[in-house]
C-alpha cells in the first residue's frame, strides 16, 4: 500500500495527460448538481485504503464496502475518470520498485514556486538526456510548505541537491540611506 500511496501523483499526472475511462452515471431524473458515481471490485488493493486516499487527491467522496472489497466513488465526471484511472492503475499486482518518494519540507521558498521551478528545470535539463532522463514529480503542499517528490533511485541525489539551493534565503537589496531633511 505505501507503494500505491507513492505512485498516486504520478498516475494522477499520467491521467491527466490523457486517459480514457467511462463512469457509469446516474438516471437522468437525478437532482441538479449532475454527480455521477463509480463502483469497483478491487483485486490487489485494499478498497478501504484507496476510500480513504482518493479524496485528499481528487474532489470525489468514496466509500469501501469490506466485504466485497469494492469501492463507490461519487463525484463530478471528470474527477471520476482521473478515480477510475487511479483505481485500475494501482488495483495491479505488480509493484513499483523502481520510485522512490520523499517530503522535503521547505525553510525559506514557497512549495508551488520551488515545484514549479525544479519542473522547469528537470523538464529543460532532461530534455536533452540521451536515455530520456529521469522520471519524477514534484507536487506542492501549501499547507505544510513541503514538496512530495517521487523520482527514480539514481536521481534521488541530484533532485535533494536542487531543492537545497532552490531553499536559500534571497539576498536583500542594500537599504538606501535615508534622508532626513535639517531643521531651520
Amino acid at each position: 500500500m505505501n507503494a500505491c500511496k507513492a505512485l498516486l501523483p504520478l498516475i494522477l499526472l499520467s491521467a491527466l495527460i490523457g486517459c480514457s475511462t467511462t463512469a457509469a452515471t446516474r438516471p437522468a431524473a437525478a437532482p441538479a448538481p449532475a454527480e455521477d458515481f463509480l463502483v469497483r471490485q478491487l483485486n490487489h488493493e485494499d478498497a478501504r485504503f484507496l476510500a480513504t486516499l482518493l479524496p485528499r487527491f481528487l474532489n470525489v467522496q468514496a466509500r469501501a464496502l469490506p466485504k466485497t472489497n469494492c469501492i463507490v466513488v461519487t463525484g463530478h465526471s471528470g474527477d471520476l475518470k482521473l478515480a477510475d484511472y487511479i483505481i485500475s492503475t494501482l488495483d495491479k499486482s505488480s509493484g513499483p520498485e523502481d520510485i522512490v518518494s520523499f517530503i522535503y519540507p521547505l525553510k525559506r521558498a514557497t512549495a508551488d514556486q520551488a515545484a514549479s521551478t525544479l519542473q522547469e528545470i528537470l523538464d529543460h535539463a532532461y530534455n536533452y538526456a540521451s536515455d530520456g532522463g529521469p522520471r519524477f514529480i514534484a507536487i506542492p503542499d501549501a499547507r505544510s510548505n513541503s514538496l512530495f517528490v517521487l523520482t527514480l533511485p539514481h536521481d534521488l541525489d541530484a533532485i535533494r541537491k536542487m531543492i537545497d539551493e532552490l531553499d536559500t534565503e534571497l539576498p536583500r537589496p542594500p537599504k538606501a540611506p535615508a534622508i532626513i531633511p535639517a531643521e531651520p
